[in-house]
């Protein structure tokens, strides 16, 4: 895999030389080549799903504290609801003493 970077490096003129010798022909170098940018193109692919899986990861996140706000705050209203319910009120305290005294 990759023929022109093993053999010649990133010297221009090994490649050349390499041609003109035979060791490279015109078919390795077009695989080369073709290699290449199917590797780019991959490495592309993969960036572009990271980035997917990222945003996803946030949006999850916002959605998580967003209904965990919603919890906190219904937990809230029903223990502010439940002291008031099982508060007696004035008048229920004013009728507990009138029937005791009776």
């Amino acid at each position: 895999m990759y023929v022109l970077k093993r053999l010649a490096g990133k010297n221009i003129s090994n490649m050349i030389c390499l041609v003109s010798s035979g060791t490279l022909n015109r078919n390795s170098i077009k695989i080369d080549i073709l290699q290449e940018d199917e590797l780019s193109e991959q490495q592309i692919r993969l960036g572009l799903v990271e980035k997917r899986l990222e945003n996803a990861t946030k949006e999850a996140d916002d959605r998580v504290d967003k209904i965990q706000h919603r919890l906190d705050e219904a937990n809230f209203d029903l223990k502010r609801k439940n002291k008031y319910v099982n508060k007696p009120s004035r008048c229920d305290l004013v009728l507990i003493f009138t029937a005791y005294c009776n």
